[in-house]
């Protein structure tokens, strides 16, 4: 029985923190602070995905011709991608009004490192 178009869903995971917890050495990264002390994996469920990349491409968009953006942008901004650690933090607020406007779920794991190896 093939697959039904209505029961497809794209998942797009990424992750933030360093997963090593030792050195190659043996020392332990995490207790010197060479290493994050937690790891979070996450996922993006869309059923579709053509949408979700042209509603993200299109808010992109937009955001480059915000006008109370644009005093911040350098010549060379681009907004190639969106990246918490870097962004604006503007431009990050006003991902997160946009993303809970989204048809998506999103899944996440908080692992505190120490405690789990």
């Amino acid at each position: 029985m093939p697959i039904s178009q209505q029961n497809t869903q794209y998942i797009f995971f990424d992750e933030s923190g360093k997963p090593e917890i030792f050195s190659a050495k043996g020392e332990n990264l995490v207790i010197k602070g060479n290493a994050t002390k937690y790891l979070v994996l996450a996922a993006i469920r869309s059923s579709d995905q053509l949408l979700l990349q042209q509603q993200i491409t299109d808010f992109r968009s937009r955001l480059l011709k915000d006008s109370t953006l644009t005093n911040i942008f350098s010549s060379g901004y681009a907004l190639d991608a969106f990246h918490a650690q870097t962004d604006y933090p503007q431009v990050k607020w006003k991902f997160y009004e946009f993303i809970v406007t989204l048809d998506i779920k999103i899944d996440v794991l908080v692992i505190e490192k120490l405690k789990c190896y």
